[in-house]
């Protein structure tokens, strides 16, 4: 790929463990937490990666790698380059966004089918597209294990941005009437890479506040977030067998 050659590339240390062909990437810190348990992980399982935590078992290259937590689209890109250099080939992204539109609530799900780039590391992965989009096939995956367990997740566009403090009213605007639905850190970012190294990638997105009012509504406390977040968890579980399916 010529002019395309980076002069720093990813790279595996020598006693770096490698990771099996399915990965989740954990965005947030409690999700990480309950994922590692959900996903049968124990202490001695974790190392560093970069600057946030790996959980992998060489003996079991079966079982879904977990890393995290990262915020920002740069970070999440390096992890997600790490990830892809130790042998993942199927990820799956969990993490938190904020609703644009009045009838997206707090602890609803979404399933990012496309993301609009409002953040910079995009750009750095060719064809530097202002849409990048997930998987089709985990997409598949994820649907029909949504309609086998009834849960129920809308699927939309996610606009990411860098400034989480910087998300003014004419943005919203911007971006809703090109179709976002909510905006969060990482997602257009982790498409992009994953599309340049030809890997396969999905997102799950829980609704933790609102951007769609005239005020700003935090979620975070909600009994319905940590409702949702549980029924995220549990489709990132069930994907992961049906993406690695065990023998």
């Amino acid at each position: 790929m010529s002019g395309y050659d980076a002069i720093v590339n990813p790279a595996v240390g020598k006693h770096a463990p490698p990771v099996g062909p399915v990965a989740v990437m954990a965005a947030c810190e409690p999700d990480l937490k309950a994922l590692s348990q959900l996903l049968g992980y124990r202490p001695e399982n974790r190392t560093r990666l970069l600057i946030s935590r790996l959980y992998s078992d060489p003996q079991k290259l079966g079982m879904p790698a977990l890393s995290g937590p990262m915020i920002g689209a740069p970070y999440a890109a390096m992890v997600l380059e790490s990830l892809i250099i130790r042998g993942a080939r199927r990820i799956l992204f969990i993490g938190w966004c904020g609703a644009l539109v009045p009838d997206l609530q707090i602890g609803d799900l979404i399933l990012p089918d496309a993301a609009l780039v409002g953040e910079g590391t995009s750009l750095n992965y060719p064809p530097a597209a202002p849409r990048t989009f997930p998987s089709a096939d985990i997409m598949r995956d994820a649907q029909n294990v949504l309609a086998a367990e009834d849960i129920q997740v809308r699927q939309g566009t996610i606009w990411t941005t860098d400034a989480a403090f910087r998300e003014t009213r004419d943005q919203v605007k911007f971006y809703r009437a090109r179709g976002a639905d909510a905006v969060d850190m990482e997602t257009s970012a982790l498409f992009a890479v994953a599309a340049f190294r030809r890997v396969k990638l999905a997102a799950v997105l829980v609704v933790s506040d609102s951007l769609a009012g005239e005020s700003w509504q935090p979620g975070f406390r909600s009994p319905r977030f940590r409702s949702g977040r549980k029924a995220a968890h549990y489709l990132v579980n069930t994907l992961c067998r049906k993406l690695h399916p065990p023998k």
